[in-house]
């Protein structure tokens, strides 16, 4: 398996490294807690490892929507979220 397949992690990962649901990740990434994006702003939904552990050691995204930018199809739900706050 090549580097670039190894840098994104999908749903269910997530939540087995978290210790909760699928369900619970999905949640959390659409209310913009957590930072994630969808394959060309539809697909399949997948996480950045080192985004997800600067979360996990912080509770917030390294950027405000850094994984969900317009080059990588993201609907900007996280940044929705943090302008909404």
């Amino acid at each position: 398996m090549n580097d670039e397949k190894q840098s994104l992690i999908t749903t269910q990962k997530v939540a087995e490294r978290l210790g909760v649901s699928g369900q619970w990740v999905l949640k959390r990434f659409h209310e913009g807690t957590i930072p994630g994006f969808r394959i060309g702003g539809d697909g399949p939904l997948r996480f950045d490892p080192l985004e997800l552990e600067s979360w996990i050691r912080t509770g917030r995204p390294v950027t405000a929507g850094s994984m969900d930018s317009p080059e990588l199809g993201g609907e900007g739900h996280q940044r929705d979220a943090l302008e909404a706050a």
